[in-house]
């Protein structure tokens, strides 16, 4: 997996790539995608679980919606909707683009 993300990252940043294949993370707290990206990838290969991934970036300060975004996008395509915990879908609002609504919507796919 990690030489496959490092492969595809280097057709648009070569840097990046280095930096995530040489485990190189920046805990800066930035915004930047230099700190962003392999933190969230190398989060995802050390434990893949879902509710402890995004629990780890939440906390880890900096950009952390962007961090957590990218771990339970990762995340989520390799482990599937139903290692997601139901206590956290079941909190969602659910009104007319809500809950139902998403859950429809990623049945569709």
């Amino acid at each position: 997996f990690l030489d496959y993300v490092v492969n595809q990252t280097k057709i648009y940043d070569a840097p990046l790539a280095d930096m995530i294949k040489n485990k190189e993370i920046i805990e800066d707290n930035s915004c930047s995608v230099y700190s962003t990206v392999p933190q969230s990838i190398h989060t995802f290969i050390e434990n893949p679980n879902f509710e402890k991934g995004i629990i780890k970036l939440i906390n880890s300060g900096g950009d952390t919606d962007t961090k957590a975004a990218m771990f339970g996008a990762i995340s989520g395509s390799y482990n599937g909707f139903r290692k997601i915990p139901k206590r956290w879908i079941e909190g969602l609002e659910n009104k007319l683009f809500g809950r139902d609504y998403i859950i429809s919507l990623a049945n569709r796919l």
